[in-house]
């Protein structure tokens, strides 16, 4: 089973659709980090095959994401070189249940076609089963090694168990399978060897000396072609050289009118000006740049470092002038804030006292309000008295309406009753006056039949039924025998019957109605016998809520009292409870407000507290800050004129301040402005001076470009011109002559001015090799056409192939006059294309002709080896029918797939233990489990010596120990041509040192190489170091996302100590 694409939907933490496509990759990698989804992708592939959960042993509603209604997985998948699809689909139902689950598998032919469709969940499984060929507890332990259940073939599984997953790997069952075959194959041979009988007798005897001549035949045929073969080459090849010929003459006349040596004289003469000029300007520029360096240096004689600079004594003195006024800022600042710190004392005292007035209020309603519970529950305890009296006056009303309708029930009940029995009364006459009238009719039907029994016995025939008296059938022209009076009595009895019925359903109907009635009657008396003891009970429990006294009595029949002459003593004790209860809350309200008026004025305490407390802050930060800005002020001054002031730390000890050292460093100050200022009128007059200098050197700077640079430029493009013509005419020519290298702008005259003479002299040698090339190309096409007399005469000495005369008028066009070679090169191409066009066909006719004595000399060769085997095959099918039917016997259950389940394993083992010995170097190899099929796998600790159980290794060995299983199961299967076309491996990676690591890595890249896919799912970053296509899983708001990295995203990754959420982020790996 080998993946293709792999689409997700509401599948754990996959809630959006996501799809995957692995393409043509072999080695993969899925890395994220824990929780991303990486496993999940193996629980869908396993979910979409078998329908199963089997990774974590999850139920389906665990394999649902929370938030998704739908669970959707869609895997194409090939097997065998044939492409698959399955769908799976669960969606949620009522109740937290699922709706019954959706499969769908899907064949598709190499165009995309659908081959094969199969639905439904069962018929699906089964499908899926015999294409993998495992079932999926086998599938886990061979194809995808899920988290937590690496080691199970290895360590956990019992002998018998791990026997028949390894026979369902080496599908032993398609022997048995192929033993029921044989039979049928055995016959077949049989019907071979007659029919390769029959085909001997249709050839001839001497098969050898016929395919002698064949072959004489056949390389006479391809000598001939050989022979045209080269008249054709030769005629292509004087024909090209023709060509070639015209070519480099056209080529020399062109060369002629474009190179011209003389134009190089021309540049000469426009350099020289040019030259003249560039020496001029140059003195000049020397001359001033001389004064210019002589200025320079008188300027930076000027001294700037003796001492603060203009910029440092025009910050000072502003800032001399303000110091005074900011000192007394500070010492008012810290007056403020003395006069703070007393309004802060006064206000805490005057908090204290409220917070003991409102505690004191606060404890006198505490005491009230506990009082309240139990005239409240007084009041509830009434009102719930008298809501049940109403309900119960209610229930005794209703009962007694009940009551009333009863007894008006039963009185139209038993009316019913006594009009039932009248008319029972009338109607039982009737019916015995109607059962005498059927009687009467009776006897008379009887006398009817006795005096007419034809009639009687015809009755109800038609033709064509059985006569009751010969048995034979009535003819279709038999009509029954009529009596009138016959058929009279009849219809009389039939009338009286029907009376009769009628009488009797009348009967049976009064008295069920009477029956009815007395039950009816029955149940309305228990009814109202059961209404009136309610009431009475009613009347007990109203008595009870309402508090009346025994006096109260209400009789059946008399009339209920009004609720209010019932409800009056209750509705008085809710009144009473009621008043307490208001008593007591007006009391409490005033209590409240007495609370309540402490608390505003604790509150109002507390906040002209705290903004005591912040005008403390306030006037103590701004105080801080003013003593701050005045220290940061007396730091801003320059060390020279900075005055020495005694200032406290703490704010609130500054009360005074000598200013008398800020007037002697403004006096300094001041001083050391007017040297400064004698120094920038000396700078500022050189300065001048040096611009007046740069101004004339521009003045040269351009008039240099428009003498000499311009020109200069546009020299340089005409001998780069130049420089192409010539190029591109030795390039044309295909000459060996060695151009010159380019000159490029900026360049002097002198050097410019050698260039063209360099470019002249390869001029001059080019126009003499021009006319060698056009004498060469004049005696080569001169040497064509002779070539092509020649060819021409051969070609019309062959015959017997098929071909024209046309060759025959060739020889006089290629005789030509040397002197006339340049005006005849049309008719020589002419002549050369129709002598090719003549030996293509001649050559085509030989090469039909070889191939076709080829073919059927290799045909009968073919076939004579066929029929010199026939008679052996025919002998070795008879015994091939002898060997299967030993097959046959061979391949019926029994030791032979033992010995042979026995036999791959142990060559599995044998795989798995040079693998295992590559990965751990040579430490543990596996142990011979030995002719018993049931016997345990046991590892051989090398350094030891000694065989031990794998359950004894630690998590990474037993990783490596699983691993080399795993690979020896897919090399086994790959030799046998199995399907184990892909390897998934969960985890495992992180118990690995770097060593470990690596080699299980180049062990899996071995797999890849023969074309299976190997998945690797880890959270260690350097496995995607390692593996080329990188699968990066991440989860979001929205669920789980998948990215293939880029080589430099991989790179990014492995340096990343931080998992794939921080590489992402510090490189936007999946931005």
């Amino acid at each position: 089973m080998l993946p293709v694409r792999i689409s997700i939907e509401g599948l754990r933490s996959f809630r959006a659709e996501v799809e995957i496509d692995f393409g043509a990759r072999t080695q993969i990698a899925v890395i994220g980090d824990t929780g991303a989804g990486k496993s999940s992708i193996l629980e869908a592939m396993t979910y979409a095959l078998y329908g199963q959960t089997s990774l974590g042993g999850r139920s389906k509603q665990e394999l649902m994401n929370d938030t998704s209604d739908v669970m959707r997985v869609v895997l194409r998948f090939r097997v065998a070189g044939e492409e698959w699809e399955v769908t799976r689909v669960d969606r949620r139902a009522g109740a937290g249940g699922l709706r019954p689950a959706q499969a769908q598998l899907v064949h598709y032919g190499p165009e995309g076609e659908t081959l094969e469709k199969v639905e439904q969940v069962r018929p699906v499984n089964e499908r899926v089963q015999a294409l993998v060929g495992l079932d999926s507890d086998a599938f886990l332990r061979t194809v995808i090694l899920p988290q937590g259940r690496f080691a199970r073939l290895l360590v956990e599984d019992a002998p018998s168990a791990r026997t028949e997953i390894l026979r369902q790997v080496w599908r032993t069952h398609d022997l048995e399978a192929a033993g029921e075959a044989v039979g049928q194959r055995a016959g077949e041979a049989r019907t071979l060897g007659m029919r390769l009988q029959d085909e001997l007798a249709r050839h001839p005897v001497d098969l050898e000396a016929h395919l002698a001549g064949l072959t004489s035949r056949a390389d006479e045929a391809s000598r001939q072609a050989a022979t045209l073969a080269d008249l054709r080459d030769r005629s292509t090849r004087a024909a090209e050289t023709l060509r070639q010929s015209e070519a480099t003459i056209a080529v020399a006349g062109q060369t002629d009118q474009r190179v011209a040596p003389s134009a190089m004289d021309e540049l000469a003469d426009r350099l020289a000006p040019v030259e003249n000029a560039q020496r001029r300007l140059q003195a000049e520029a020397t001359k001033l740049e001389g004064r210019e360096a002589s200025l320079k240096r008188e300027l930076n004689g000027i001294p700037t470092d003796d001492g603060p600079d203009d910029r440092e004594v025009a910050r000072t003195l502003p800032a001399l002038d303000a110091l005074t006024a900011q000192v007394a800022k500070a010492v008012g600042a810290a007056d403020a804030l003395r006069g703070a710190i007393d309004d802060e004392a006064k206000a805490a005292k005057q908090h204290v006292l409220a917070k003991q007035v409102r505690q004191s209020a606060s404890d006198e309603v505490a005491r009230h309000r506990a009082l309240e519970p139990p005239l409240a529950e007084a009041v509830d305890s009434t009102r719930e008295r008298l809501s049940q009296g109403e309900r119960w006056y209610d229930k005794c009303n209703d009962l007694q309406d009940r009551i009333s309708s009863t007894e008006e029930a039963l009185a139209r009940r038993e009316q019913e009753m006594g009009e039932a029995a009248a008319r029972l009364d009338t109607a039982q006459p009737d019916l015995q006056r109607a059962q005498e009238r059927l009687q009467r009719a009776e006897q008379a039907v009887s006398e009817a039949r006795r005096a007419n029994a034809a009639a009687d016995a015809a009755h109800g025939l038609c033709p064509g039924d059985e006569c009751p008296v010969c048995e034979g059938e009535l003819p279709e022209s038999w009509t029954p025998p009529r009596d009138p009076g016959l058929d009279a009595a009849r219809e009389a009895k039939q009338a009286a019957r029907s009376q009769v019925d009628g009488a009797s359903r009348v009967v049976t109907d009064l008295k069920a109605q009477q029956e009815s009635g007395r039950q009816r009657m029955g149940d309305t008396r228990g009814k109202l016998d059961t209404l009136r003891s309610e009431t009475a009970d009613a009347t007990v429990r109203l008595r009870s809520a309402a508090g009346l006294d025994d006096a109260f009595q209400v009789s059946g029949d008399a009339p209920f009292p009004s609720p209010d002459q019932v409800l009056a003593p209750a509705r008085q004790r809710l009144r009473e409870a009621e008043a307490k209860l208001d008593g007591h809350r007006t009391e409490a309200q005033g209590l409240h407000d007495t609370h309540t008026s402490a608390q505003i004025a604790e509150q109002s305490a507390r906040q002209t507290l705290k903004h005591a407390r912040k005008d403390i802050k306030r006037t103590g930060k701004a105080a801080d800050e003013t003593l701050d800005a005045l220290r940061q002020r007396l730091q801003s001054i320059p060390q020279p004129f900075r005055p020495r002031l005694t200032l406290p730390t703490d704010p609130v000890e500054l009360e005074t301040v000598d200013t008398t050292p800020v007037d002697r460093a403004s006096n300094a100050a001041r001083e050391r402005e007017k040297i400064l200022q004698r120094r920038k009128q000396e700078r500022d007059r050189l300065r001048s001076e040096i611009e007046e200098t740069r101004t004339a050197l521009q003045r040269l700077g351009k008039a240099r470009k428009t003498e000499v640079e311009e020109p200069l430029q546009a020299l340089v493009r005409a001998l780069a011109d130049h420089r192409t013509i010539l190029a591109n005419a030795v390039r044309e020519l295909a000459a060996e002559t060695r151009i010159p290298g380019a000159i490029h702008y900026p360049v002097d005259a002198a050097t410019l001015r050698e260039g063209i003479g360099r470019l002249r002299e390869v001029m001059v040698e080019l126009v003499a090799l021009v006319e060698d090339c056009r004498h060469e190309a004049h005696r080569a096409a001169e040497k064509a056409c002779s070539k092509a007399v020649a060819l021409a005469r051969a070609l019309d000495q062959l015959d017997g192939l098929g071909k024209t005369a046309q060759a025959d008028g060739l020889a006089p066009l290629l005789v030509v006059d040397t002197d006339a070679l340049p005006q005849r090169l049309d008719d020589w191409k002419a002549a050369l294309n129709a002598l090719v066009a003549t030996a293509e066909a001649a050559d085509d006719d030989a090469r039909f002709h070889a191939r076709h004595a080829s073919r059927t000399r290799d045909a009968f060769a073919a076939i004579l080896g066929v029929l010199l085997s026939l008679r052996q095959t025919a002998d070795e099918v008879t015994a091939l029918e002898l060997a299967l039917g030993d097959l046959d016997a061979a391949l019926k259950p029994g030791a032979f797939l033992k010995w042979l389940t026995l036999r791959r394993s142990r060559d599995l083992l044998v795989y798995a233990s040079r693998m295992l010995e590559e990965m751990t170097a040579n430490r543990y190899s596996f142990a011979d489990p030995g002719d018993l099929e049931d016997q345990q796998w046991l590892v051989v600790d090398n350094d030891s010596g000694q065989a031990r159980s794998p359950a004894s290794l630690s998590g990474g060995e037993q990783f490596i120990g699983s691993l080399a299983l795993a690979l020896g199961m897919v090399e086994m299967m790959g030799r046998s041509g199995g399907r184990l076309e892909s390897l998934f491996l969960d985890e495992g990676f992180g118990s690995l040192d770097r060593n470990n690591l690596d080699s299980a890595i180049e062990a899996l890249s071995m797999v890849s190489g023969t074309g299976r896919m190997v998945g690797v799912i880890s959270h260690v970053a350097a496995v995607a170091e390692q593996i080329d296509d990188v699968l990066a899983v991440t989860r979001g708001a929205t669920g789980s996302q998948v990215t293939w990295l880029s080589r430099a995203q991989r790179q990014e990754l492995a340096r990343s100590d931080t998992g794939v959420e921080g590489a992402s982020a510090l490189a936007g790996l999946l931005e």
